[in-house]
């Protein structure tokens, strides 16, 4: 239920339900939403915006776990799980008289905190690829789409006040006016692309990559890290190297590389590669010569660990890996 889309006089009903007869108009009976919800769970949206008349009625919900029905004399046990979501800081409005310091805290017995997205800008390159495909799967698009680094670069920079439905929104442009399969910066509307260039954040919050660094690096493997963001897109990059170099002699490629055909071959097949030539040839990123695949991926990961300040968990944050992969990877490298 979202508080904020139901008016007061109707919220009560709704919540709770009536009797029939309780008021003109009842002509029957009604389950409200508590009800409705026995022995599941009720999500409350926006609680920030529930009607300060109506609050003690929902406290005392939570406290005796029983509703009364409009027009009823005989309270009704429920058994719901109450999980709620607001924009606002409830301890504010608590404050200026505006909630319930009870609700508050018999609603707060686990609270989660998920930053805005301008806090945590990590997610956006992750965000745009899983938005994009999204798009391209609801309109029966089967390529993967690529998205141009001066697009995540001017996405990366803005502050996104209205969070991720704001970024949903402007991908969804992109992607409405690309030639479904490239996402550049010629994809946005004049218009848009002027306000976001105009607003571009410098968030000390950012950890991974800054506006003016993404897609400069200081060596190969923060590109390749900065650039791709995940260990199974960055080996995509260097097998799809290493087999463009070779006109696509798989033999070949898997002898430069020390690794065996049968990996390149479902890695072609996986990740697309043939369908992709445009894109990965047009990485700025020669593939270093007499370095096999093993030495590369100590030297992304080396590198992952660098960026993190060698901290384990994060860099395998960075690189899209389990934790326990890298983990175990430190360890084989120590000994």
């Amino acid at each position: 239920m979202n508080c904020a889309a139901l008016p007061p006089t109707l919220v009560e009903s709704e919540l709770f339900g009536y009797r029939s007869g309780a008021f003109t108009g009842a002509t029957r009976d009604k389950k409200g939403i508590f009800q409705e919800a026995d022995g599941g769970t009720l999500f409350l949206d926006e609680i920030g915006d529930f009607d300060l008349s109506l609050q003690a009625k929902l406290l005392r919900v939570l406290q005796e776990r029983e509703i009364l029905r409009i027009g009823d004399t005989k309270p009704m046990p429920v058994n719901v799980r109450i999980v709620c979501a607001t924009l606002k800081d409830l301890k504010t409005l608590t404050a200026a008289g505006k909630f319930r310091e009870d609700l508050l805290y018999r609603l707060a017995e686990i609270e989660l905190t998920l930053p805005p997205l301008r806090e945590r800008r990590e997610d956006i390159p992750l965000l745009v690829e899983h938005l994009a495909q999204k798009f391209f799967t609801e309109h029966g698009i089967r390529k993967k789409p690529v998205i141009d680094p001066g697009l995540m670069r001017l996405f990366l920079g803005y502050g996104w006040p209205g969070n991720v439905r704001e970024l949903s929104n402007r991908v969804r442009v992109v992607c409405a006016l690309s030639d479904k399969k490239n996402l550049t910066l010629a994809d946005l509307p004049p218009g848009d692309r002027e306000a976001l260039q105009q607003k571009i954040s410098s968030s000390p919050t950012y950890r991974h990559t800054d506006i003016q660094t993404y897609g400069q690096a200081d060596t190969p493997w923060d590109f390749l890290i900065r650039e791709l963001r995940t260990w199974r897109e960055i080996e995509t990059a260097l097998v799809a190297k290493a087999l463009i170099r070779t006109d696509f002699d798989v033999a070949r490629a898997a002898k430069a590389l020390d690794a065996g055909p049968a990996t390149l071959y479902n890695k072609i097949r996986t990740e697309k590669i043939r369908e992709r030539i445009p894109h990965f040839t047009a990485l700025p990123f020669d593939l270093p010569a007499g370095i096999f695949l093993d030495e590369m991926k100590r030297q992304i990961f080396t590198t992952a660990l660098r960026m993190t300040k060698n901290k384990t968990y994060r860099a395998a944050e960075l690189l899209g890996v389990s934790p326990t992969m890298m983990y175990t990877w430190t360890r084989e490298e120590k000994t």
